[in-house]
């Protein structure tokens, strides 16, 4: 008789541990609640979308110069600068990238150029060798293009 009794006391402490820890458990996630009360998710997947692109324009605007009073600004002539070349980094790739020509006037379709792009997966610049497969037409303008070609590539060659 009392094996039994000592086996139902076990039970009974065994279930107020468990029903304690639940409520550990829960007053933890009410907490966690009441800390992101001030936190709205976006309603619908396309918001979050068009919440990102709007961050990716704002980082995408160049900053405005506002000049100082009794400082001249200078006028830079850029006389091939504005002019652009769209390239492929792989072959047979439909996805083209816009970089402006610079000072190389000696680029046709077809070279390799030699251009710095930013890494997908580390976020770092790397220096790459990419296919020229269109030039700019004179006044045509990107707004896509930030960056300038360094040079024609030595080796004129996919790695």
């Amino acid at each position: 008789m009392a094996e039994v009794i000592i086996i139902l006391l076990c039970v009974v402490a065994f279930l107020l541990y468990v029903v304690n820890a639940n409520n550990n458990e829960n007053l933890a996630l009410k907490r966690r609640l009441r800390e992101r009360e001030n936190f709205s998710p976006p309603s619908s997947p396309l918001e979050q979308v068009h919440k990102i692109e709007k961050v990716r324009e704002i980082v995408v605007l160049k900053p405005i110069c506002v000049p100082q009073p009794g400082v001249t600004p200078s006028v830079q002539k850029s006389s091939g600068s504005k002019k652009f070349c769209q390239v492929i980094f792989k072959k047979h790739s439909k996805k083209r990238y816009d970089y402006f020509l610079g000072k190389n006037n000696d680029i046709k379709v077809g070279d390799f150029v030699e251009v710095w792009a930013t890494d997908k997966y580390s976020g770092k610049s790397k220096w790459k060798v990419v296919k020229v497969v269109y030039i700019s037409k004179p006044g045509e303008i990107s707004s896509y293009a930030e960056s300038t070609i360094i040079k024609k590539a030595a080796y004129p060659k996919w790695k």
